[in-house]
């Protein structure tokens, strides 16, 4: 298994245009569906865009669609940006202690990187 890699350098490759196929399929597939018209700007303004990195488009794509759900008063950080150190369960036990977290809610989907029995024994540390 190969080292985690960072999204931050991922470049989009624009030309295979993509992100055209993909608004397509969402708009064939929601047809029917009695929202599609409701999002469409907001799909036009996230695949408007060609940012040059993945990461630029996931952030921006997340806030656009947190303030769309009325989500105005988060703050939303990049950990490429704090002065956390570590891989997987230790770089977000990093990141957790710089922001002063008192708690840290994660989905089924994150067993997959978080080390439980670690992360419980370096609570006190």
């Amino acid at each position: 298994m190969s080292a985690p890699r960072p999204i931050c350098p991922i470049p989009i490759i624009w030309k295979s245009h993509w992100s055209a196929k993909h608004r397509k399929t969402i708009d064939q597939s929601y047809a029917k569906s009695l929202f599609l018209a409701q999002y469409s700007d907001l799909l036009d303004e996230i695949y408007g865009y060609q940012d040059a990195l993945l990461a630029d488009f996931t952030c921006r794509t997340t806030e656009l669609i947190a303030r769309c759900l009325g989500i105005h008063h988060t703050k939303f950080l990049r950990s490429s940006n704090l002065p956390c150190h570590g891989e997987q369960t230790d770089r977000l036990i990093s990141i957790l202690k710089h922001l002063n977290a008192k708690h840290y809610i994660s989905g089924p989907s994150a067993k997959a990187y978080i080390e439980e029995k670690i992360s419980s024994s370096r609570d006190s540390a």
